[in-house]
């Protein structure tokens, strides 16, 4: 596939292993990755996806660490007290 060509949401979601249905929500939410409206079709920037794909794991991971040390602190609290 050629590494300028937008992607349709058909192609988008086949790049993902998503279902369709998950890109259409996300559209809905105003979540998943930056798209264009060319008429009444979406299209996507292949490169935007994996910048998207990029900035949605680092996020993942900074909630993880969140929740890790939301839990430590609990725990502080419980062996201090």
């Amino acid at each position: 596939m050629n590494m300028n060509k937008l992607l349709s949401t058909v192609e988008l979601a086949e790049f993902l292993g998503v279902p369709v249905n998950t890109i259409y929500k996300w559209n809905y939410r105003l979540q998943g990755p930056p798209k264009f409206k060319i008429g009444k079709y979406l299209r996507y920037d292949r490169l935007e996806v994996l910048q998207w794909l990029e900035g949605h794991r680092s996020g993942a991971l900074e909630r993880i660490m969140s929740q890790v040390s939301a839990m430590m602190g609990q725990v502080r609290l419980v062996e201090g007290g």
